[in-house]
């Protein structure tokens, strides 16, 4: 069986990032931290290409929500994701929620 690559992504690419979300954050206080967030609105505030977005979510790279073949993004845990790949630690750990990454659950 074949593994599908995962994308990597350049630290300084991350560091771009997570600085233009804090902006973001910043920037719209009133938003609430629970808010679900499409694919698209994850690609806008990243400034990615929604397939980029996609990518990540296939390879479970990105804390996610699955409703059937929906995905929706909480935004605290693209939050959370952002500051543990700033800080260099391991974004494939537990969301923050305490939810494994799909790919881990049944371990």
């Amino acid at each position: 069986m074949r593994m599908k690559a995962r994308p990597s992504i350049d630290a300084e690419f991350v560091e771009v990032i997570a600085a233009r979300v804090a902006e973001l954050l910043a920037a719209s206080p009133a938003r609430s931290q629970s808010e679900l967030l499409d694919a698209e609105e994850v690609a806008r505030i990243l400034k990615v290409r929604v397939d980029y977005v996609w990518a990540l979510c296939r390879a479970d790279q990105i804390p996610h929500q699955s409703f059937g073949r929906i995905k929706r993004f909480r935004r605290s845990a693209i939050e959370r994701w952002m500051d543990r790949r700033e800080r260099g630690g391991d974004a494939d750990n537990l969301d923050g929620d305490g939810v494994l990454p799909a790919r881990n659950r049944n371990a």
